[in-house]
């Protein structure tokens, strides 16, 4: 293989890796050349080429195929006209190289993995997926990480505090009419947990993907899922991850699992895809106070959803903002069609386009304020999901000493249809609110009864036992009428001896027909 663009950093890789290792051995007494005047016999020389192909591809590397050169001159260009390559450890300037001294006039599987110590170009990028085009793979795969201290001279600003601004680059990506299958990452790792997308591919003039089933593409942006999906008639499972996507919208007769992830503010989404069977959307930043949600998945059977919020919704009361929400269900959704300024909540009103989802489970994330936001109808946010019906509500709440009891009531009625709550109680270094802190207004909750004829599990996790949440755990108790089981796990500065533990005991042992847990970091009772 050629030398061009030889990397010492891959060299180092390549001898530590088992399938290179072999191939960089220098000639020696033991391996060394052997030709038509050897004088020795070689029997594996002998064998038909498509024998040595097969020997070749076992290696899974193409490296150390064009390396078996050194061991017969019938082995040398061998690699060349393998249906299958895979390159790792090998710097961008010698996989060109190597492409460019392929035989075959197509390929079955190229594989090509840029080590991370090269910086990733847009320019070097666009350049050998021109390349692998012309080898008309039938799957291609792609990966590029580039390292953080090759871009933070060129993107980071010049003053603390420190951000990060990478604006994509339009990058062609060229039409594979063989490729059933595409895997690209292109990516830029400034963190653990923050990938910076750099490139951004475009569609060519002319062409269609029209063999395409799979296309995933990690951490590169594309310009529109809508010009994307006309010129792939039989894409069946696409998937867009750390992109910066602001709408998603997918229309589409062959598409069966779409999943897509995004870093912006996400305005809109509008999916008719009568084939759809899985849905994964995940807004890492949050949805737009504008956003609209439209689809039609009649055969949907599994649904992810994750976005997060930037304002607080009135749950309850304004102090509460809500961080981010997850839901999740495996079972059938059907359509369903909803816009952000909707005054009512259609789902909620209507069975008819809402059947009970027994499996769908609801995540909230809640963060106490000391100031109030602009509070936001929890009620219209929830018509903003593609579910209305929860069997299983989860909330997260960073209480800051807040009296949370109120909007636990207000959620459980919204939420009306939960069979299980779970409640997990977060401390921070603020425990307790101010003396003229009114989030315990109005607090006529305590002496109400609410209609929870479905709830029948209850389990919180840092449960204190403080005045508010007894009295929360009450109205539970009172109101939950055919509540079967719950788990109360205390904050682990509650004691056995505290009277915070034997007022909660004493609550559990008062309704004998529910099987009841309470446990401290040093004991654990169940009656």
């Amino acid at each position: 293989m050629a030398a061009v663009g030889s990397c010492g950093k891959c060299h180092e890789d390549q001898v530590s890796a088992p399938c290179c290792r072999w191939g960089l051995l220098r000639r020696s007494r033991r391996l060394r050349r052997r030709g038509p005047d050897s004088g020795e016999e070689d029997h594996i020389s002998a064998l038909p080429d498509d024998v040595l192909r097969l020997f070749l591809g076992r290696l899974g590397c193409a490296r150390a195929a064009a390396h078996t050169g050194l061991v017969s001159r019938r082995w040398s260009n061998l690699w060349a006209s393998l249906p299958e390559l895979t390159f790792h450890n090998t710097a961008p300037g010698q996989v060109e190289a190597a492409l460019a001294r392929v035989t075959r006039p197509s390929l079955s599987l190229l594989d090509i993995h840029v080590p991370k110590h090269h910086p990733v170009e847009p320019p070097g990028v666009a350049s050998l997926l021109r390349s692998a085009a012309r080898l008309a793979p039938a799957e291609l795969k792609m990966a590029f990480s580039g390292s953080a201290a090759a871009i933070q001279s060129r993107y980071r600003s010049p003053n603390p505090p420190y951000f990060y601004h990478v604006e994509p680059v339009e990058v062609e990506l060229p039409c594979f009419d063989r490729a059933t299958s595409i895997s690209i990452s292109i990516s830029i790792s400034i963190s653990i947990s923050t990938l910076i997308p750099v490139i951004r591919l475009v569609l060519p003039p002319a062409g269609d993907f029209l063999k395409l089933e799979c296309l995933l593409l990690s951490s590169c942006d594309v310009a529109s899922i809508a010009s994307l999906l006309p010129r792939c008639p039989s894409l069946r499972k696409l998937r867009i991850h750390s992109s910066r996507l602001i709408s998603i919208t997918g229309h589409s007769l062959s598409l069966e699992d779409l999943d897509v992830s995004t870093q912006e503010v996400l305005q809109r989404i509008d999916i008719r895809a009568p084939l759809l069977k899985k849905l994964r959307i995940y807004a890492t930043s949050s949805i737009s106070k504008e956003f609209s949600l439209s689809y039609s998945a009649p055969k949907l059977e599994e649904l992810f959803w994750s976005c997060g919020h930037d304002s607080s919704p009135d749950v309850g009361h304004s102090m509460w903002h809500l961080s981010r929400s997850m839901l999740e269900t495996p079972t059938p959704l059907g359509d369903r069609q909803l816009a952000a300024n909707d005054k009512e909540t259609t789902c909620l009103q209507s069975s008819q386009h809402c059947p009970r989802f027994d499996m769908a489970e609801l995540c909230i994330w809640l963060r106490g304020i000391t100031e109030y936001d602009v509070p936001r109808s929890f009620r219209q946010l929830m018509s903003k999901l593609p579910v209305a019906k929860f069997s299983v509500l989860e909330l997260d709440i960073s209480t800051r000493g807040h009296s949370y009891g109120e909007v636990v009531l207000h959620l459980l009625m919204i939420c009306s249809t939960a069979q299980r709550l779970k409640i997990e109680l977060f401390s921070v270094e603020v425990e307790e609110c101010s003396v003229d802190c009114t989030c315990d207004e109005p607090n006529n909750w305590r002496d109400q009864t609410f209609p929870m004829t479905d709830l029948k599990e209850v389990e919180i996790q840092g449960f204190k036992g403080k005045a508010q949440e007894i009295d929360l755990l009450k109205v539970i108790f009172r109101s939950a009428t055919m509540l079967e089981r719950v788990a109360i796990e205390l904050y682990n500065e509650v004691s056995p001896s505290d009277n915070r533990y034997m007022e909660t005991l004493g609550i559990l042992k008062a309704y004998p027909s529910v099987k009841s847990t309470i446990s401290t970091s040093t004991i654990r009772s169940v009656f």
